[in-house]
């Protein structure tokens, strides 16, 4: 039993002995010490809780932006990519017992390129996939978009390219939509022979024999934009550059 100071007082009448107040003091005494060695711990876990507490809110914040540089990160990859996907050409059929560098750069020569057009100049593919007779194709990126564009309008039209011809340097998803595009062309071409059909940046183009003007058509064959309406039978399909006008 516990009794407080102000109790003391009293204590002879219930409890008698010489050594009775002594005691009730000492025994009041561990117990205040007592009492404030449990607010201190109980203050220690408030303090542990909100530790606690803050640590999970840091975490969160921490995820949210990792979580942030991480797109950004990945967004700017796919914006590096995009432009030197923009500036590349991929040139196929140079053959593999060529230097590559020097065959590229001997290519570029011959159609009036300057020596540094290319920036970077590379084979697609792990040599251990060497099949000469059919090369693995080569990537060059040029210094900008208009010397890419320059070099697959010249490589067309040189004499001495040999069974060498050049596309642009697309994605899977792209690559899926040319051919699309291609065997579109291929079915329009098969149908309508008065007409010449052929793919120009992504886009189905189909015009007169008598025409000199492409119009872009829609994959039923149809012009798009309002366009003069051809005059076929539209039933269609695609290709990737034009059939009974132009080669690749």
């Amino acid at each position: 039993m516990w009794y407080c100071s102000k109790c003391l007082p009293k204590l002879p009448h219930y409890f008698y002995g010489p050594e009775v107040k002594p005691r009730l003091e000492d025994i009041d005494s561990k117990i205040e010490n007592l009492t404030k060695l449990v607010s201190e711990n109980y203050k220690v876990c408030k303090l542990y809780s909100q530790v606690v507490d803050d640590s999970k809110e840091n975490n969160a914040e921490t995820r949210a932006l990792a979580e942030e540089l991480n797109n950004r990160a990945k967004q700017e990859a796919l914006e590096r990519d995009r432009l030197e996907r923009k500036q590349s050409a991929i040139l196929h059929n140079l053959h593999e017992n060529y230097n590559t560098h020097i065959g590229v750069t001997s290519l570029l020569a011959d159609l009036g390129f300057m020596q540094n057009s290319a920036v970077k100049i590379s084979r697609l593919g792990s040599a251990n996939q060497l099949n000469q007779s059919k090369p693995r194709p080569v990537k060059i990126q040029f210094r900008s978009e208009v010397l890419k564009i320059d070099f697959l309008r010249l490589l067309n039209r040189f004499s001495k390219r040999d069974d060498m011809f050049a596309t642009q340097d697309l994605t899977k998803e792209e690559q899926n939509k040319e051919y699309q595009l291609r065997m579109k062309r291929n079915d329009l071409a098969s149908k309508n022979p008065e007409h010449n059909y052929r793919v120009r940046n992504g886009m189905l183009q189909g015009k007169a024999k008598s025409s000199e003007t492409w119009t872009n058509l829609d994959m039923d064959g149809n012009p798009k934009d309002n366009a003069h309406p051809l005059t076929h039978n539209p039933t269609i399909s695609t290709s990737s550059n034009s059939i009974n006008s132009e080669s690749k």
